[in-house]
């Protein structure tokens, strides 16, 4: 079977109709472009709608879960407004209405339906894109975030808006080789398309083409899913298929078409992911359940351990006469009787050593008040997935879950277990930035798992991550919003993180350099430019991906 639905004027023309019914006046909750899965989602009260873009899917499905990932910028208590097509386009536009409020809201949604070159906008009410599924910032029609949307030049067909007359129907085919008539269809007249061409020129009775041409243009509130020797395809007619299955409307049709093209999963396949999903999460649990057990031991340790500590500095700075300077420990009476040895830094005064000792004692009594978020945090984590543990091993969980999970297991095989050098995020438009572990992590990170034109930023001036925005784009520059959002990550991620404003430097990559015996993490730069941002964790969150994700 070939893949993908295809789409024509005729179809979307339906469609525009049908959702204008089905989702008219629904209130949004959220709306997300995910340029990975090339689909836009329109997450609602109790469903999600999902218009799947990619060429060889093409599906629209709505979907009973709840999608509230955050997404785009939508007005204060954002619906859909009407859903129109334009006259013999593959357009759909959908407008989205809201209070108006201060700042750069979405106020359309255009879902370009052009063969392969599919693609999806988030408009504000000026027109500005302000999300787009697949980004062309160097082609000849721009697409790209913060630039004005222009429409994809018309090529005006006869029929679009009037009825052809039966006059110009056959000066345009008079004369015409059999052969020849597709073409001659597919270029002077509206609706057509390679779906429809074959069922309107069956025959060489032009005038009864005629006729058929009509009706199919004329008939409206069907749909069908059609069973073509080699695909599946909703559609708004039976056309010529004796196996066409009617259906009650078209996002039936296109929920049928999806069904009969994926088909179900065999049983091998399904027993195969539902293994790999269990070791995945089996091998997360065990992970959780450490990382439970060592916060469980730092919290019951951490009290005693700053006591200690502060107690050692007591005692050292009461009797700093007789510590001799270059010594590696100290044996001190204890206020308590007796004696106590104390180890030391031979490098430090034995009053540094004790300032390095109320520091230690400070750092323990910071840590013994977070620790109690974070092992409830982590308890929380370690009964979830438990409870999915549960679910997988009872055959419960939905075949998405299984099959995600199970992908998560395959990459790890495939890494080999070893863990990357960076924490993954994602911009609201879908780019993908990598925030590096640690000074060692950072040199892996920006030297090893990024490209030459990439976008490197680090938070100026203080130690801090070294930040990767997955770009590659030769000599244009990422959209400003994605910019700013790894820049908020760079400043999280240094020690700036509780300042009010950071200032982060970035640069392409190919323009940062290791100079020779320099440490861990530290490198020079070329053509680096400044932006200014808040460090805000709140935007951390957001952007986070979370494992399996």
């Amino acid at each position: 079977m070939s893949k993908g639905i295809r789409y024509d004027a005729l179809l979307v023309r339906e469609l525009a109709e049908v959702l204008s019914v089905r989702l008219g006046g629904r209130r949004i909750r959220a709306l997300r472009f995910s340029s990975e899965q090339r689909a836009i989602a329109f997450a609602f009260r109790d469903e999600t709608f999902v218009w799947d873009l990619h060429p060889d899917r093409g599906w629209l499905t709505l979907e009973p879960r709840r999608d509230r990932s955050p997404g785009v910028a939508l007005p204060a208590d954002a619906r859909i407004g009407t859903v129109t097509s334009p006259p013999d386009e593959r357009l759909v536009d959908i407008a989205i209405e809201g209070e108006d409020a201060p700042g750069a809201h979405v106020r359309r949604i255009v879902i370009e339906l052009y063969g392969t070159h599919r693609n999806a906008l988030a408009l504000d009410g000026d027109g500005i894109v302000r999300a787009v599924l697949r980004p062309r910032p160097n082609a000849e029609r721009v697409l790209a975030v913060a630039k004005p949307y222009t429409p994809l030049p018309a090529a005006p067909r006869a029929g679009a808006v009037q009825r052809p007359s039966i006059e110009e129907w056959r000066a345009a085919f008079g004369g015409v080789a059999a052969d020849d008539r597709r073409g001659i269809l597919l270029a002077r007249f509206a609706w057509t398309s390679p779906i429809n061409a074959a069922f309107v020129l069956r025959d060489d009775d032009l005038d009864a083409a005629y006729e058929r041409y009509h009706a199919l243009v004329d008939t409206t509130g069907q749909a069908w899913v059609l069973r073509p020797a080699s695909s599946v395809q909703p559609y708004t007619s039976r056309l010529d298929d004796s196996d066409a299955r009617k259906e009650t409307d078209l996002i039936g049709a296109f929920a049928a078409a999806a069904a009969l093209r994926i088909g179900a999963a065999t049983h091998e396949t399904f027993v195969a992911e539902l293994s790999a999903a269990l070791v995945a999460v089996r091998d997360r649990l065990d992970r959780a359940a450490v990382r439970t057990a060592r916060l469980r031991d730092q919290m019951r340790g951490a009290p005693e351990e700053a006591t200690s500590l502060r107690r050692q500095a007591d005692l050292l700075l009461a009797q700093l006469h007789r510590i001799p300077k270059g010594a590696a420990e100290a044996e001190v009476d204890d206020f308590a009787g007796g004696t106590l040895v104390v180890p030391l830094d031979p490098g430090l005064t034995p009053s540094a050593n004790a300032a390095r000792l109320y520091d230690a004692a400070r750092k323990r009594e910071r840590a013994a008040a977070r620790i109690p978020k974070l092992l409830h945090a982590a308890e929380a984590e370690r009964a979830r997935l438990s409870a999915l543990e549960a679910r997988l091993a009872a055959g419960e969980a939905t075949r998405e879950e299984v099959a995600r999970l199970s992908s998560t297991e395959r990459r790890r095989q495939h890494d080999g277990d070893a863990s990357l050098p960076y924490r993954l995020y994602r911009t609201t438009t879908g780019l993908e930035v990598r925030v590096g572990r640690g000074s060692g992590a950072n040199d892996d990170l920006t030297f090893h798992h990024s490209a030459p034109d990439d976008i490197w930023l680090h938070a100026e001036s203080v130690p801090g991550a070294h930040v990767i925005l997955r770009w590659g784009k030769r000599d244009v520059n990422p959209p400003a919003t994605d910019l700013h959002e790894a820049a908020v990550l760079a400043a999280v991620h240094s020690k700036a993180r509780t300042s009010g404003t950071v200032p982060v430097v970035w640069t392409r990559r190919k323009y940062v350099r290791k100079p020779r015996k320099a440490g861990p993490g530290r490198v020079t730069m070329d053509r680096a430019k400044t932006v200014f941002v808040e460090p805000r964790s709140e935007v951390e969150k957001r952007l986070r991906v979370q494992d399996g994700d």
